[in-house]
């Protein structure tokens, strides 16, 4: 027998490793389901369950209450245009764990994996939610003579992670995707992207298991740095909707990704950073006009006692380095922060994403209260090690974070002056690295000077 070389146990290795995962992650003929299901825009009482097919289907959902024995039927929903569907789930329980099964041409799909939400709570509880942003994907650019096929990442442990914390819902921040090349400038480029990064294998459980709520950045929107002079900003809108659909809110009159939803004692302002952002010319804004308004009245007459601001910029980078909400839009950022400060907002925080690395910033506007910025990015993207050493002067003690990472909130306490906001930031591999927490009395004009620990 002649004995075994360094090549033979290479060429070994190969086979038993990574044929077999590249093997699952093409796609075969016989596919039906590319992506999904994923339940987005949970509510008390409804959600929408998003799935995309490989060619037209008839798609339908089968439901019940943990621990009841009725089943519910959703109605029937034929794949539309990219053979997307959105199946509305009506008439659901308030803080109520619903597992689903999914049909295709009347024959149960089987996915491999249980899929379930949870309905948003009537009360107040304790809640827990997953975050971050910057959700690189390694792939090839888009190619019409090119069969489509499924991405591939080695970071195969980061939706893994996320589920093990047992998260409510996950809050996409912003850059979910990055558009390639010169395919942000064509629909047919944009769409490939988003069907490109939504069918990565590893990605399929996590959105079956959780409820997904999400914003945008520049690259999931269009170029770096985009703004509102991007000429294919309606098609982007457009897909951006398909992916991540959502209830209608009637107190939005205008364009964008713009929306409110509440979970327990907190409401969340879904914010776009993109659509109306102008910084080329006066008057610079980030928000619009329309948006700005909007902003202004509805966390002036919000009834939650916790109110997060969940935008994809970082508003308090001072490091002079990539884009600033507030050196980039002084004027607009301090008037939002008087207004909330003359008006008596309580409870403000903000989540944010796009700087590749995870910090905690503390501003106290004039005549106001600490407001603390979550910054949580990237997930998958490269990070950028070197920023996390630049000065800023908001930046709280270390807490700074420049390896991939993600984020897990908890609000917890079981009165009005227990409850506590708790930010941890885990890496790829689901290590806790840092925490930081305040108590919601914090967030309050009482409390200027003090530090939350």
């Amino acid at each position: 027998m002649r004995s075994i070389r360094l090549a033979d146990l290479l060429l070994l290795f190969i086979i038993l490793n990574v044929l077999p995962q590249w093997m699952v992650q093409g796609q075969t003929p016989s596919e039906l389901l590319l992506s999904g299901p994923m339940a987005s825009a949970t509510g008390q009482d409804s959600t929408i369950i998003w799935l995309q097919t490989t060619r037209s289907t008839q798609a339908s959902i089968r439901y019940q209450a943990v621990g009841k024995d009725s089943v519910h039927y959703s109605i029937v929903v034929k794949t539309g245009f990219d053979n997307i569907a959105h199946i509305p789930l009506r008439n659901l329980k308030p803080d109520t764990e619903y597992r689903y099964e999914l049909w295709l041409n009347d024959r149960l799909y089987p996915l491999g994996y249980n899929c379930h939400f949870r309905t948003a709570p009537n009360s107040i509880r304790d809640i827990r939610f997953a975050t971050g942003s910057c959700a690189w994907v390694w792939g090839l650019a888009y190619d019409p003579k090119k069969p489509f096929q499924r991405p591939y990442t080695l970071n195969n442990e980061l939706y893994r992670n996320l589920l093990k914390h047992s998260p409510e819902f996950m809050l996409w921040l912003g850059d979910n995707l990055y558009l390639n090349g010169n395919e942000m400038y064509q629909s047919a480029g944009i769409r490939y992207r988003y069907r490109y990064a939504r069918s990565l294998t590893n990605l399929q459980p996590f959105m079956g298991q959780t409820s997904h709520f999400a914003i945008w950045d520049d690259h999931d929107f269009g170029p770096n740095d985009s703004e509102s002079n991007f000429v294919l900003k309606d098609t982007s809108l457009k897909v951006f909707q398909e992916y991540f659909p959502s209830v209608h809110d009637p107190s939005v009159s205008f364009k964008g990704i713009t929306r409110r939803m509440r979970w327990g004692d907190v409401e969340f302002f879904l914010l776009d950073d993109r659509f109306y952002r102008n910084s080329k010319q006066a008057p610079y804004t980030v928000f619009g006009q329309q948006q700005l308004a909007w902003l202004k009245k509805y966390l002036k007459t919000s009834t939650a006692p916790f109110k997060a601001l969940v935008i994809g910029s970082e508003i308090f980078n001072f490091t002079h380095v990539g884009e600033s909400l507030i050196e980039d839009f002084e004027a607009e950022i301090l008037g939002l922060l008087d207004y909330i400060a003359q008006e008596k907002i309580t409870g403000v925080f903000i989540l944010s994403g796009d700087r590749h690395y995870a910090e905690v910033n503390r501003y106290v506007p004039k005549g106001g209260y600490p407001i603390y910025e979550y910054c949580i990015s990237p997930m998958l993207s490269p990070p950028a090690f070197f920023l996390t050493y630049k000065h800023s002067p908001t930046r709280v003690g270390k807490l700074s974070f420049n390896k991939r990472n993600y984020g897990i909130v908890d609000i917890t306490g079981k009165t009005p002056n227990d409850r506590k906001l708790s930010v941890y930031i885990y890496d790829l591999k689901g290590r806790f690295r840092w925490k930081h927490e305040v108590y919601l009395k914090e967030l309050q004009f009482a409390s200027v000077g003090k530090v939350a620990k």
